[in-house]
């Protein structure tokens, strides 16, 4: 499992103290294991919850034979990781997948691939470009024509709009658009839902580019595309033989270039690699150009932001005092406003003490000057290259690609993996500090945290975090994010300290309750089962109880485990496999429970609509805000009709309707 970065701040330091942000690796699977392969290539849902990325490894999903690259999407909130690269019908490509591109919502990614059986009738032998939709599980190709036609050459470097309708993407097929006769790469757009495909890297006029044009960024709502090209007639007076960025806007058809001074003088060197703003203003860029602003006399690459509105070009891969960086820069991501500007920079004056000789990852905000450091932990700098940084909306968040193993402890596998920095050092991603501000002396796992990210759970096995905790056991912790207050919850009402090990918080929506599952036979009287049993801590009133029990308040006669906890405390789901805890219970497996904490009501949710139990076990309850819905996974064959495929699947039981469905199907 990876462990979350230590908040004690060891890290650099300039004349004015930066913050050191606290980092997460996310290029794991869903049991926390790292990858045994390099992973890269970040993208980042707008409110930073999933990250699509790439990756060579095998190991991060169950069944990964195919022995190429493939996109996969972690879940910051389930920490879930899962593979989207494949089929409608989940079959693994038979080929190397690159470079996602995610919708704000998460729901779309699009990616480019050689595989040739992600769709039916793929039969062009060429790379194309796919999205596939995680609510629908359905793949499908956008590197097609208006007609429906299959590129006959190469699509990659896929981009798409926020709500996924659009994708940019470059290709060098010659029948996507009518009269492309110009045998050079073309930026396409494809509107998914009217299946219409057409070419942006056009001249105002119309007229298609003489020299090839790639690395399209599509605005938030598809209307601008950006991108980089090595044509002369896209607009009047490109005479600088240079690869330039321009933007066309697909409702006026009008092509501007970008990659120009304030004043509209053209590059003196190359420029690459744009990124836009949601709104379209904005466009970020890398440039060899020296004349893009006064002062340029750094001779490396730098990072530059046109406004497209104010007609003003400024240069942002500088230090917070405006110094320009020692070493090149490049590879922008803008936040949605366009007020943060991601980068890669081998620099090592963009802030003090960059020591490492490597390039690091750094955000400058547009709106205060200010320079920082993202790719630096609280146990230092970075001991390896970091790149490919992807920013959420907000620009709080920044996922990057970095071959450092100094983030967090445990990070053993000698390979490019994928992190998440979080610029407010949210503790959650973090491991917990006592009220003195102490390192935590143990391991610190599963964070789970209150809906307005003030209190955080997790369990650890640290003695040092509150005073007294002489137990040797697993706790269970609640970190306030506000007072900076660390307190023990997996303690009897009085509060003695437990006397077994704690596992798997579970916090509600406002911090006042915590359930957890506990050996400990301490917590509450009348605790005589010795099995493990599921509580509730409220810290409001400092009392524990035990809520794995029959609605008459018979203890379960067997281990009950995993809980969670509606958003206001009410209901708790677990899993159970006692016998006792509902009349009927004859089926000898695992099932699925709710206690309702204010009926003291348990009854089973692992039935079928019509109330039969289940005839194999289930396990992973998950509970909605609400208490209304339940989801769990059941190898049950007769919870529903027509479940013959033998495998462990996803239900949802209403507990309003009583009705139960399947919902991992096509």
């Amino acid at each position: 499992m990876v462990l979350v970065a230590l908040l004690l701040c060891t890290g650099v330091a300039p004349a004015t103290a930066q913050p050191t942000p606290a980092i997460t690796r996310v290029s794991i699977a869903s049991t926390g294991t790292q990858a045994n392969n390099v992973s890269l290539l970040p993208a980042i849902s707008a409110d930073a919850r999933f990250i699509a990325f790439e990756s060579a490894a095998t190991n991060l999903v169950p069944d990964d034979t195919n022995g190429a690259e493939d996109i996969f999407l972690y879940d910051r909130t389930t920490r879930q990781t899962t593979r989207v690269s494949v089929a409608t019908d989940g079959t693994q490509a038979r080929a190397s997948s690159h470079a996602p591109s995610i919708s704000a919502d998460g729901r779309y990614i699009a990616f480019s691939s050689d595989a040739g059986n992600l769709v039916a009738n793929d039969i062009n032998g060429h790379t194309d470009i796919f999205v596939h939709d995680r609510q629908a599980r359905y793949t499908s190709r956008v590197s097609i024509s208006s007609r429906g036609w299959a590129g006959n050459n190469v699509s990659t470097t896929a981009t798409i709009s926020q709500d996924g309708r659009y994708v940019a993407f470059r290709s060098e097929a010659s029948n996507l658009v009518d009269s492309d006769t110009n045998r050079v790469s073309d930026v396409f757009v494809h509107d998914r839902q009217t299946k219409e495909t057409t070419r942006v890297s056009v001249a105002s006029d119309g007229a298609q580019g003489d020299l090839l044009s790639e690395a399209p960024a599509i605005s938030g709502d598809g209307r601008y595309v950006a991108f980089l090209s090595r044509a002369r007639n896209l607009v009047a007076d490109d005479k600088n033989g240079r690869d330039d960025v321009f933007v066309h806007d697909r409702k006026t058809n009008q092509t501007t270039r970008v990659s120009r001074s304030s004043g509209g003088m053209e590059s003196s060197g190359d420029s690459y690699s744009p990124a836009i703003s949601a709104n379209g203003r904005y466009v970020a860029f890398r440039s060899h150009g020296s004349n893009l602003v006064d002062g340029d006399t750094n001779a490396n690459s730098d990072v530059f932001v046109y406004d497209r509105i104010a007609g003003k070009t400024i240069r942002v891969s500088v230090s917070s005092g405006g110094g320009q960086a020692n070493d090149w820069s490049s590879a922008p991501s803008l936040s949605a406003d366009g007020r943060y500007v991601a980068f890669q920079s081998w620099a090592s004056n963009l802030v003090g003490g960059d020591t490492n000789g490597l390039s690091d990852i750094f955000v400058h905000d547009r709106t205060t000057g200010q320079t920082n450091r993202v790719s630096a932990a609280t146990l230092g700098q970075a001991n390896g290259r970091s790149s490919s940084a992807s920013l959420s909306a907000d620009g709080r968040y920044i996922a990057f690609a970095s071959e450092a193993t100094n983030f967090g402890w445990g990070d053993t596998n000698k390979k490019g993996d994928i992190f998440v920095s979080d610029r407010q050092a949210d503790p959650s991603e973090s491991d917990k500090i006592s009220p003195e501000g102490m390192e935590a002396s143990g391991w610190s796992y599963t964070p789970t945290v209150s809906q307005d990210g003030r209190y955080i759970a997790y369990r650890s096995d640290a003695a040092n975090l509150v005073p007294g905790d002489t137990n040797k056991q697993w706790d269970i912790f609640v970190h306030d994010t506000t007072t900076q207050i660390t307190e023990r919850v997996s303690i009897a009402s009085g509060g003695e300290q437990a006397n077994g090990a704690s596992f798997a918080p579970s916090i509600s929506g406002d911090g006042r309750y915590v359930t957890f599952y506990s050996d400990a036979s301490n917590l509450v009287a009348g605790d005589t089962n010795r099995e493990k049993d599921v509580f509730v801590h409220d810290r409001e009133t400092n009392t524990t109880t035990r809520i794995s029990i029959a609605s008459s308040g018979a203890e379960g006669n067997s281990q009950s485990t995993f809980p969670t906890i509606s958003a206001d405390g009410r209901y708790v789901t677990f899993r159970s496999s006692a016998s006792n805890l509902v009349e009927g219970d004859t089926n000898g497996y695992a099932d699925i429970f709710v206690h309702d904490r204010n009926t003291q009501q348990t009854t089973r949710i692992s039935v079928s609509s019509d109330g039969q139990q289940a005839d194999l076990l289930s396990k992973a309850p998950a509970i909605s805000a609400d208490g209304h819905l339940i989801t769990f996974v059941s190898r049950a064959t007769n919870l529903v009709r027509g479940d013959t495929n033998s495998r462990d699947d996803v239900f949802v039981h209403d507990r309003t309707t009583k009705e139960t469905t399947r919902v991992s199907i096509a």
